[in-house]
């Protein structure tokens, strides 16, 4: 599955990254920073692989990740009251911080710029725009981690299965509320792959991947790896939902 999305999960990724870098690049690392939280790319993407898995028609897409009660819409009666405090602290600090930044470039006349620095094409930049791209599409994925996978008040492939309009919301958390602490635990492991992730960017970090292609390639398989959880978690939603309780 993850191949048969792999096209249009570049294409939209590639689209989201630019918009947010020329955010970044012209107006400031605030807009940016909004707009990374904004972007409801992850459930565009699990949308998109439920399309390609058969489970939801093409036509359907936008309407199901970013509709009406769609996840993104309901997502902070979805996310865990504990990671949206912690979450929301973390992120107001970060955002005073960077409009305190954008401020003084303002102020210099640095910011805002009209041209895109077209420095960044050339070959001793690329691996800094490839940086900027992956960090671009970091950003905007963590969304549903920070906030659901890492403790929300439903499991992700219920998120996914509400997506994929196998259940509803209300199914859903009922569904949630009669898993035993085995099933949980047996659902846990896909948490895993975001640890993974994590592992994959600190190592990038580690091999500077400004002065190294192995950490540029790091990056790369890191974005890659969301694609692959977000078809993870619709196969589960496919497979495991008929197994799992619905009253």
């Amino acid at each position: 599955m993850a191949l048969r999305v792999l096209p249009f999960f570049l294409a939209l990724t590639f689209f989201a990254a630019m918009t947010a870098i020329l955010l970044l690049l012209t107006v400031g690392k605030t807009a940016f920073h909004l707009f990374s939280l904004a972007s409801p790319l992850v459930f565009i993407i699990i949308a998109m692989s439920a399309w390609k898995s058969g489970m939801l028609p093409g036509s359907l897409v936008i309407s199901q990740s970013i509709g009406e009660g769609s996840p993104w819409r309901r997502f902070f009666k979805i996310a865990a009251p504990l990671a949206l405090v912690i979450g929301g602290v973390l992120n107001l600090i970060t955002l005073a911080a960077m409009f305190g930044a954008d401020l003084s470039a303002w102020s210099q006349g640095d910011l805002p710029r009209t041209t895109f620095p077209l420095e960044l094409l050339n070959p001793e930049k690329r691996t800094l725009l490839v940086i900027l791209y992956t960090t671009a599409v970091e950003q905007q994925l963590s969304l549903m981690p920070l906030f659901i996978v890492m403790g929300g008040r439903l499991e992700p492939l219920l998120v996914a299965g509400v997506i994929a309009r196998r259940i509803n919301w209300e199914q859903a958390f009922k569904i949630q509320a009669s898993l035993s602490k085995r099933e949980k635990l047996c659902l846990g492991p896909m948490r895993l792959l975001v640890l993974g992730g994590v592992c994959l960017q600190a190592s990038a970090r580690v091999l500077d991947a400004t002065s190294s292609w192995v950490g540029v390639g790091l990056l790369l398989a890191s974005i890659c790896g969301w694609l692959f959880y977000c078809c993870l978690i619709t196969v589960a939603a496919k497979d495991v939902l008929a197994e799992l309780p619905k009253e």
